[in-house]
């Protein structure tokens, strides 16, 4: 089975969050996570991967996925579609936060570039300058690897 970048996007959702049994979102799914985001966006050039809190009102969800439709495939939104949807979710409640960032997808042959190490609680210090939550955390991360 060959899989796109939306169906690894749509994966990528249900491994960030938990979800009620209509698909809404509920809380980040790790360890001690709190409340999921009132909205999740995940942009590919195959399609968008929209979640919506589970409290959010209806009409609300409603109008956010008529933005989200009109946007053109892609993984940036246009600024004036970046308006358009924090406009009807600040009238809703203030926007307290605002996170972006890229999922990778890996290929399926990665060339050798070294030796892949197994971090565990015995050897976390080797990622402590650069992750420093991780090596904290890292038994509630397993399995976790590092290059």
């Amino acid at each position: 089975m060959t899989l796109n970048d939306r169906d690894l996007m749509e994966l990528q959702a249900e491994a960030l969050f938990t979800h009620d049994g209509a698909g809404r979102i509920r809380r980040v799914n790790e360890p001690g996570g709190g409340r999921a985001p009132r909205v999740f966006l995940g942009r590919t050039v195959a399609g968008d991967v929209p979640r919506f809190r589970e409290d959010l009102p209806a009409h609300l969800v409603r109008r956010l996925r008529s933005l989200i439709a009109a946007a053109l495939p892609g993984l940036d939104l246009p600024p004036h579609l970046l308006t358009a949807l924090r406009d009807p979710l600040a009238a809703h409640a203030p926007l307290v936060r605002e996170v972006a960032g890229p999922a990778y997808r890996f290929p399926d042959r990665i060339p050798s570039i070294g030796p892949v190490v197994a971090i565990t609680a015995a050897n976390a210090e080797v990622v402590r300058g650069a992750f420093p939550d991780l090596a904290v955390e890292i038994d509630a991360r397993l399995p976790c690897f590092a290059v």
